[in-house]
């Protein structure tokens, strides 16, 4: 069965979780196809794309949600745009992607949370084979075999984070993730919040991977290093966009 039909098979996360239950029932079966690691170039990446995405621990206080709404503001009036699978699951990006004005939409299927259209209403073969790559050198003794026997679902919110983190293609980062653990983590270690520290935690692990900037509102100096990192792309962007203009008229001349 390809990835079309597995999205069809996917019940709508707004569906009561015990459906009615039917006479003469057959177990339903998915046979994904088997998909084989695909190599991340780190090195082809393209950087400095104006984005952000966000992930949540189980628990957030209100205070860092209180923070996290000033700082909207700012991304927003300096064009940032969010990157978001309209989860409403991760506590952050609840609060964000239904009212965020700039934002890509990655939907692990179409119709998730009732959005029909995304950016990109599935993940792309692509995203499942470079989730598996990642996986096997981010997790100990981790196989594509393994990938393939995760439920449909899993799989499927596993290949979106890459999207969410690497863009349409693939190959254009998230300039910085935003994330929220008790314990401040931008990196695994012994300190970690590992029992409640949710959807942050999977994506740290990937994002630490792609080399891409990850900031914890568990620290105190996180809102002023995320302005720090507005500031410096912005100003870098406004440079290039000078020296440009510069090479044009060169050119002209």
């Amino acid at each position: 069965m390809d990835i079309d039909n597995i999205l069809d098979e996917i019940p709508s996360v707004d569906e009561p979780k015990e459906q009615p239950k039917q006479e003469n029932t057959q177990k339903r079966e998915f046979k994904d196809p088997y998909y084989t690691t695909l190599s991340v170039d780190l090195e082809s990446i393209s950087r400095n794309s104006k984005t952000f995405m966000v992930a949540s621990a189980n628990v957030v206080p209100d205070e860092i949600k209180d923070k996290l709404r000033g700082l909207l503001m700012e991304l927003a009036e300096k064009r940032y745009v969010y990157r978001t699978s309209a989860n409403d699951r991760d506590i952050l990006d609840a609060m964000i992607y239904p009212t965020y004005t700039f934002k890509e939409i990655y939907l692990p299927w179409k119709n998730f949370n009732k959005l029909v259209t995304g950016t990109l209403n599935k993940p792309t073969e692509a995203a499942f084979r470079k989730a598996i790559y990642i996986m096997q050198n981010t997790r100990k003794e981790f196989t594509a075999e393994k990938f393939n026997n995760l439920p449909s679902v899993v799989k499927l919110f596993e290949a979106v984070k890459l999207h969410l983190l690497l863009g349409k293609n693939l190959d254009t980062a998230t300039d910085f993730v935003i994330i929220y653990t008790k314990c401040g983590s931008t990196r695994f270690t012994k300190d970690t919040d590992y029992e409640t520290g949710g959807n942050a935690l999977n994506i740290l692990g990937i994002a630490n991977f792609l080399n891409i900037k990850v900031i914890n509102l568990g620290n105190e100096n996180a809102i002023n290093e995320i302005k720090t990192l507005i500031a410096w792309f912005h100003d870098r962007k406004e440079t290039q966009w000078v020296e440009r203009k510069i090479k044009r008229k060169i050119k002209q001349e």
